[in-house]
Parts: C-alpha cells; sequence; structure tokens
C-alpha cells in the first residue's frame, strides 16, 4: 500500500496539470505517459485487436510493440484473411478506393483503377497484380500499421527472427532484444500451426499451417560480450533507434543489469532493460510452466535497482517492468521500487472485452485473440481503439493523483522511494540477500584493496 500524505480523491483538478507523468526512454524518444504496449505479435491477437492498439498508442503518445511475428504494414486481403501479393506502394494505391475492413468485389476495384489510375506509373504493374485473383473474388483493405503510425511502434526481435529484416529495424524507433519471457521463463515460443493463416505465414516467411517453435537461447549469444556485438549490429542498421533489452528474473539477475548497464556507460548511451515477471500473458506455454517459474517482481526489481546504484550506473538504464501490471497501484508501486515504468498488455485486452478464459491458444469467444474470419467480425477497431484510450487515460489520471497525494510533480520523483509504500515482509528479504552477497563478495573486495594493481 502506498502511505498517501493526502487522500487521493481528494486532491484538487488544477494541482493534477502541475504532476508530469511523462518518461523519457532516450535522447530520441521521449512518451506522454509511463507506460508502453507489451509485445503481441499477429497471430497471437488478431488483426482488428493489433489495429486498435496501435491507434490508441499513437493518440497517446507512447509505444506498442510488434511481438515476435513480423512487422504488419498495410494489406488488401480476401474473406479468409489471405493477402493478395501487392507491395505497400500498391496497397496504398488501392486503399482511397476502399473502405477498411468492407469487402468488396475485386472486379469493382479493378474498374476503379482503370478510371483513376491509367496515367499513374505503378498502373501497369499493379493491373497485371490484381489479374491475378478472380474477378468475382471479395477483397478488404487492413491497415495494421500505417506510415503515419510508425513513429509510435516498437519492433521485436526473438530468438525466431520470424519476419525480421532490415527494413523492419529501420522503420522502428524502438527495437526490442528479447532474451525471455516471464510467463515462460527457460523455454522458447511456439505458435500453433492452426494459428499460421495466410496474414502471419507471410508475416513471419513461413508456411501456412506450421507449428513455429521459437528456440529459448539467442545461439549467438552466451556472453555479455555477445549481447554488445547484436547491439552493435542493430545500431549500425538504425543508429537512432532505442534499445531495449527484455530479460526475466533469473537468480542472478541483478548482475545481468550491471553488464547491461555497462555496456550502456562505456559507449555513451542509455539501454532500456524490460524485466518481464512470472505473472504475465502468453498463449504460448505448457500450463505447468505458465507463471510457476522465476522469483516475484517485488522482489527482483528492488534488488535490480539496488545494484545499479552501488555501481554509479542507475542512469545509464531506463528499467521497465511488465508481469502483472493491471492498476494504478501497480504503476505506483512498482516505481517505488526501482522501475522508471511498466509495460502493459493484458490490461489492454481486458479493456476491450477479454473475459479471460485463458484459451488463446486455441480459441477466443471474444474475437481477441482468434484468426477466424467470422470471430473477427465481432471487434470494432474504433469502439477498441476508444475503450484502450479510455483505460490508459484513466489509469494515467489516477497515477498522477497519487504522486499529488504523495506530495510529488514528477513521476521520476518517486522512483527507488522504498519510504513511500508498505512491504514490510518482502523488504525484509530484500536486506536479507543484499546482507548475504555483501559477506560472499568481502574476500575479493578486501583481496582487491590488498593488491590494487590486480
Amino acid at each position: 500500500n502506498a502511505l498517501f500524505r493526502s487522500d487521493p480523491d481528494r486532491i484538487p483538478e488544477e494541482r493534477l496539470d502541475e504532476v508530469s507523468t511523462g518518461l523519457r526512454l532516450s535522447p530520441e524518444l521521449r512518451l506522454r505517459t509511463p507506460f508502453i504496449g507489451a509485445g503481441m505479435s499477429v497471430g497471437s491477437i488478431g488483426p482488428g485487436t493489433w489495429r486498435a492498439r496501435v491507434l490508441a498508442s499513437r493518440t497517446l503518445g507512447t509505444q506498442v510493440d510488434t511481438g515476435e511475428g513480423g512487422y504488419p504494414t498495410i494489406f488488401i486481403l480476401d474473406s479468409n484473411w489471405n493477402p493478395l501479393e501487392l507491395t505497400d506502394q500498391q496497397v496504398a494505391l488501392l486503399s482511397p478506393f476502399m473502405e477498411e475492413r468492407k469487402l468488396i468485389p475485386l472486379e469493382k476495384v479493378i474498374q476503379r483503377v482503370e478510371e483513376e489510375l491509367d496515367e499513374s506509373p505503378e498502373y501497369q504493374a499493379l493491373i497485371e497484380a490484381l489479374r491475378r485473383y478472380p474477378g468475382s473474388m471479395p477483397i478488404q483493405y487492413v491497415p495494421i500499421v500505417t506510415p503515419e503510425d510508425e513513429s509510435f511502434v516498437s519492433t521485436q526481435l526473438k530468438t525466431g527472427l520470424f519476419g525480421v529484416t532490415k527494413e523492419t529495424i529501420r522503420r522502428a524507433r524502438r527495437v526490442v532484444i528479447a532474451y525471455s519471457q516471464g510467463a515462460k521463463q527457460g523455454v522458447g515460443g511456439h505458435l500453433l500451426g492452426r494459428k499460421v493463416f495466410g496474414l502471419v505465414s507471410r508475416l513471419r516467411g513461413v508456411a501456412k499451417g506450421t507449428s513455429l517453435i521459437s528456440p529459448f537461447p539467442f545461439h549467438n549469444c552466451y556472453s555479455i560480450e555477445d549481447v554488445k556485438a547484436f547491439i552493435d549490429a542493430v545500431r549500425m542498421i538504425n543508429l537512432r533507434t532505442t534499445i531495449c533489452i527484455k530479460v526475466s528474473p533469473s537468480p542472478d539477475i541483478e548482475f545481468i543489469f550491471a553488464g547491461l548497464a555497462r555496456i550502456a556507460k562505456d559507449n555513451g548511451m542509455v539501454i532500456e532493460v524490460w524485466l518481464d515477471g512470472p505473472r504475465g500473458g502468453t498463449g504460448a506455454a505448457p500450463d505447468i510452466i505458465k507463471g510457476q517459474m522465476g522469483m516475484h517482481m517485488e522482489y527482483a526489481i528492488p534488488i535490480c535497482h539496488e545494484k545499479l546504484l552501488d555501481d554509479g550506473l542507475r542512469d545509464h538504464v531506463v528499467f521497465m517492468g511488465s508481469g502483472g501490471f493491471r492498476t494504478w497501484g501497480d504503476i505506483v508501486k512498482g516505481v517505488a521500487l526501482g522501475l522508471d515504468g511498466v509495460i502493459l498488455g493484458t490490461a489492454d485486452l481486458v479493456a476491450i472485452g477479454c473475459v479471460r478464459d485463458r484459451n488463446c491458444e486455441s480459441g477466443c469467444r471474444s474475437g481477441i485473440s482468434t484468426i477466424e474470419p467470422r470471430m473477427q467480425l465481432l471487434r470494432n477497431v474504433e469502439i477498441n481503439t476508444q475503450q484502450i484510450i479510455n483505460f490508459r487515460a484513466i489509469l494515467q489520471a489516477q497515477t498522477a493523483r497519487a504522486l499529488a497525494a504523495l506530495g510529488m510533480k514528477d513521476i521520476r520523483e518517486l522512483r527507488g522511494r522504498y519510504d513511500t509504500i508498505q512491504w514490510p515482509l518482502m523488504e525484509e528479504r530484500v536486506r536479507e540477500r543484499r546482507r548475504r552477497r555483501a559477506e560472499i563478495s568481502k574476500p575479493t573486495l578486501e583481496a582487491r584493496k590488498s593488491n590494487p594493481s590486480d
């Protein structure tokens, strides 16, 4: 619980305008909110749900992550959600002739093209591409990430590297290198074959119906030096992108954080480190693993925060957390324990109607995580977008109200302020861990003092 100086519900509205909840990920990327949308690929959730999250993030001035499933752009799809083989430029030319997600016979689109684009340099190639398909075939325009949305979309590089190209890295202002996922630590990803329909197969560059397995590790990364080489490879493609490293709370997690922070310091940069806890969602892991591995975030966050402080590296890391963050109270608690901000995933889905069936991998009666075309009709992108905006706006306003009740004007003032929350039992465990680590390190430190040349 937070130890408020005054009742948050009695804070005057004008005081809320004085409270800043923005988040700076890097000199090139500043957000208006203290939270980011978690990675969910097209395939794990449907295209309509994906589009709503993009539009909401754009409206609120924050980021949303592609997940491990390629970078979706704009598409012309048939009634079974299979994409026509067209370039993004060709799809953009056709978009004025079609309503979003409304089926129309292909022959009508061809007629409009012949009437209005006959002088376009793309005309001949476009007509030839369209005439490869039956004229009676119904098609629809489905935008997921438009050029106007790109500044608000991060791309993720996970162990399978599905759909990853130099072009997708160049587009992203934020690149997430995902080493682990909190809900299924120690195992890789698994997208069931029945979810690999036409659009997913194109995005990931695989055959339809193929079950996709991501290995647990990156097989070219077995040391902190390998991680540095991976970061350098990404920055060679996109120098201005913000680098995010996603890890989960393992027994030596604070030393992983220290190594990543050292990379940032030695290279004059700031790295975002994303700690993903075991209460995060996934539809791609056995039940015996989900939520059963790793350590509590309330334990892991202060351990990592204090290690960075002790090593003088805290300002070289933007520390984000995910996995069970649902409410403004979770945000306040997380930041007070040492986070800079949080990452929201399941909470977005609940805001648009998820009823927590826990059946994401094989079916979704709400049409959120399904790729079944008929179930996709249950989703209204405009309504879902507004629902996510409303949820996040309320979350941000409540966070600002809590900060004001704590006597603060900026969320950065709350970072690492253990005195603003009650967590007696977990605090004792953190202190005991620090004491034991200090005892283990004492002989090494004394040896270094006696042999300065070493």
